[in-house]
């Protein structure tokens, strides 16, 4: 049941911006919920005890809370680039990946993901710094970005957020500062070069290396590419083999098509006039082990905008069980022939609807028999048996002949075997 379509495919990539969820943070610098700057932080941002402070903060459950400051969500929208947006890690742990030292520290990925560039939000304390920034694959290559200047947190720009808050870390200080040149959070863009952009990034190491300032990293965020307007190419459907055994999965995988983030994949098989879906949502998938002939095909969806295609179909065969009854043959009368289907412990439907393995016939006739495994695989083999011929005795009861005479002997029955 090929499908054949007549589909015009138009789609645009366009840039869209994800945070990427990582781990690895060192430091818990940014004060939040109730409690004095010291109690609900780890460390400071600077080296001289200053701290962010998050929008809600107390000083204890009888103060006022703090309405300036870091989102209570942690979500940052970038003023700078349309759709970027950064997720700061959860305020009551560890939240900056702080660096004094030339010790290269790696922030993983929780779900490896390719992009096309990633967006670090970051920025020092008492001083510029420098950074090497090294993006890790998971075919064990990397790409190296050195010499990445990252500003102080008062000053620089331009910023993802300013104009905010921060606060002493000690016992005592009850009222954030706010200064008119930050503090502030900074985006070092880094591009990945166009071979490595569909690789899988496992984690991004972090060096300081070279400046006066203390390092902070505090999100990373991708630039991937989407589709989607239009109607994306579903390609054709390759298979690892078109016939195969019975009880055997199949591998499949598209060809040609749309290969963008934003699209998803819809296997689906056929066996019975009805397409039914299985398996995952990727551009190739294995089948579960077949008992019949399945025909297969993809939908593939540009998540965006909703439109589909369809591949063409593709049929796989699956042999039957291997049952043999033997080349046909004769019974004379009187005798019988016992055939054997040839699998124990299967089931058996005979022509004559028995369900044994052997079937006795005395009779001429065509016989068949379908054979069923415990597994779902089934076979069938026919058998013509034909009408024997009893022979018949053409010889004379006694033949006379003298001593020194030869006699030729003639059994007739023509077509016969014979054993002198």
């Amino acid at each position: 049941m090929p499908l054949i379509s007549l589909l015009f495919f138009s789609t645009v990539a366009k840039a869209a911006y994800v945070p990427v969820p990582v781990t690895g943070f060192t430091a818990d610098v940014m004060v939040n919920g109730v409690g004095t700057s010291l109690a609900t932080t780890s460390n400071d941002v600077d080296g001289v005890l200053w701290c962010w402070v998050v929008e809600g903060w107390q000083f204890s459950a009888t103060s006022t809370a703090v309405t300036l400051g870091l989102p209570d969500d942690g979500l940052i929208t970038s003023p700078l680039t349309t759709g970027l947006t950064y997720q700061l890690a959860d305020y009551s742990g560890n939240n900056s990946l702080r660096l004094n030292t030339a010790t290269p520290a790696t922030l993983t990925l929780t779900t490896p993901m390719s992009a096309l560039s990633l967006y670090v939000l970051c920025s020092t304390g008492s001083g510029l710094s420098s950074m090497v920034v090294q993006v890790n694959f998971s075919d064990g290559s990397n790409e190296v970005f050195p010499a990445v200047t990252v500003n102080d947190w008062h000053g620089g720009t331009p910023y993802e957020i300013g104009q905010t808050t921060r606060i002493e870390r000690n016992t005592t200080s009850t009222i954030p500062e706010n200064q008119t040149n930050g503090p502030r959070m900074y985006p070092k863009q880094v591009t990945l070069a166009t071979a490595n952009q569909n690789k899988i990034i496992t984690s991004v190491q972090i060096t300081r290396s070279a400046g006066p300032g203390i390092l902070n990293v505090y999100a990373v965020s991708a630039e991937i590419p989407d589709v989607c307007e239009g109607t994306p190419n579903a390609g054709t459907v390759s298979l690892s083999e078109t016939e195969i055994a019975c009880n055997t999965p199949v591998d499949l995988e598209l060809n040609g098509n749309t290969n963008l983030n934003g699209i998803s994949y819809q296997w689906q098989y056929n066996i019975s006039g009805s397409w039914l879906n299985f398996g995952n949502n990727a551009p190739s998938v294995t089948s579960s082990p077949l008992f019949t002939d399945t025909w297969f095909r993809c939908v593939v969806t540009c998540t965006n905008g909703g439109a589909s295609s369809i591949t063409d179909s593709v049929l796989v065969t699956v042999e039957g069980l291997d049952v043999d009854l033997g080349e046909d043959t004769t019974v004379c009368p009187g005798s019988s022939l016992v055939l054997d289907s040839g699998y124990p412990d299967a089931s058996y439907i005979w022509s004559n609807n028995s369900s044994n393995q052997t079937l006795t016939v005395s009779n001429p006739g065509s016989y068949h028999v379908i054979v069923t495994l415990p597994n779902g695989c089934s076979g069938r083999d026919t058998i013509v048996v034909n009408a024997g011929i009893m022979p018949v005795n053409v010889f004379d009861a006694v033949t006379n002949f003298c001593a020194g005479d030869e006699a030729t002997l003639n059994a007739g029955n023509a077509g016969s075997s014979f054993l002198w």
